[in-house]
């Protein structure tokens, strides 16, 4: 997956679940450029994907995604599986300050996508069965959902990541994690391996 200088999104590889977004499920070895009609003719300023979908943030921070949806990680509010492009239900951009960050994280079937709004709330969608949405449950969720725990509403970054990847990609975490303590900050971890930071 890329995203040219003119806003527009490539993808190649791998379909079996849609995640290239043109309609079909066959394999494509060369770079196809989604049409931008499907995501309402903006500018898309970035991309996220995982082995099986794929994400993309318009320039409205609007995510639009495509792929594997067993679990809701689509966030269009169901289960199924896009072949093309869907707007994720029930976020509005203008309402919560936009997207400050966002963050996909998991594999197969098993992702989830977390943003942090402007307001310093998480939204959530996906795979929770380990408590990934900090909402204190394991219910899994098929569209952006606002995670109002405390301290939500204190957040100014969160950062995701996979158990599967030790140590390489959890070691730079850790590293990280060390530095903040040194400099007298805190940090909240949840055992999911989604990582929230507060602003002291």
């Amino acid at each position: 997956m890329a995203l040219d200088d003119s806003g527009c999104v490539w993808v190649w590889g791998y379909n079996g679940y849609g995640e290239i977004g043109d309609g079909r499920t066959q394999n494509k070895p060369a770079p196809y450029r989604i049409p931008q009609k499907y995501f309402d003719n903006e500018k898309i300023i970035d991309i996220a994907c995982t082995d099986q979908s794929s994400y993309v943030r318009t320039a409205s921070d609007s995510i639009y995604s495509f792929g594997r949806n067993g679990n809701g990680q689509l966030g269009d509010n169901t289960t199924t599986d896009k072949y093309r492009p869907v707007k994720m239900a029930n976020w509005d951009p203008s309402a919560n300050n936009g997207i400050a960050v966002w963050q996909i994280s998991g594999q197969s079937n098993n992702v989830w996508v977390t943003l942090l709004d402007g307001n310093g709330y998480t939204w959530f969608t996906g795979h929770n069965d380990y408590g990934n949405s900090g909402a204190g449950n394991t219910s899994n969720l098929s569209q952006l959902t606002k995670i109002e725990t405390a301290p939500n509403g204190d957040f100014v970054d969160i950062m995701l990541f996979n158990k599967r990847f030790w140590p390489s990609s959890h070691m730079k975490v850790v590293k990280y994690f060390l530095d903040l303590i040194s400099k007298g900050k805190e940090f909240l971890t949840s055992v999911a391996g989604a990582v929230f930071y507060l602003k002291l």
